[in-house]
């Protein structure tokens, strides 16, 4: 009976020697699960989403609107709104500009019915952060940067603002992009 219980703790202590090594093996096996950092996309989503679209063939057009205040010596003309429209097109993986350059009608010239200028539009998605130039084709070629530019999309389409202040004056702009249809 001494001999049996004396194998019966040997049996035991070696079955937890065995447990504990096994147990040893396994936790140096286990990795370690760190809680999810947040990791920042390297373009922006929105960007890629208009980007993917042209890319596959939609049609989208933009359509631009910008409220300039100046500080004129003329009272009365000390704001305009102008406007015009194009279509998007992939410039490369990163840019995309207008077509063509948008014929820009003046509020102020005629109640939108005067002279036009050209504007070529490029809207660059190379970091999550979105950049817009604006060539000032018929104004001396002078490119424009706009600032605090932000992107937003909603059910109807895709919404990107940002502004520039320029001398004596500063200006809002509004890029309007939806799909349209076309003929082909």
């Amino acid at each position: 009976m001494k001999n049996l219980r004396k194998s019966i703790s040997l049996a035991i202590s070696l079955f937890m020697i065995i447990v504990l090594v096994q147990a040893e093996n396994i936790e140096s096996k286990v990795l370690l699960i760190k809680p999810k950092a947040t990791i920042e996309s390297p373009i922006n989503r929105i960007f890629y989403e208009l980007m993917y679209k042209i890319q596959h063939g939609k049609a989208l057009q933009i359509e631009v609107a910008s409220m300039s205040i100046n500080k004129s010596r003329r009272p009365y003309l000390n704001s305009y709104t102008s406007y015009g429209k194009a279509y998007l097109a992939k410039e490369n993986s990163t840019t995309l500009k207008t077509d063509r350059n948008v014929s820009m009608e003046f509020s102020d010239r005629n109640n939108f019915t005067g002279r036009k200028t050209l504007e070529g539009i490029k809207i660059y998605g190379a970091t999550n952060t979105i950049k817009v130039e604006i060539k000032l084709v018929t104004w001396g070629n002078k490119t424009i940067v706009l600032r605090d530019v932000k992107i937003h999309k909603d059910g109807f389409g895709y919404f990107i603002t940002g502004r520039v202040t320029d001398g004596n004056r500063t200006v809002y702009y509004t890029l309007g992009i939806f799909e349209v249809q076309t003929i082909i």
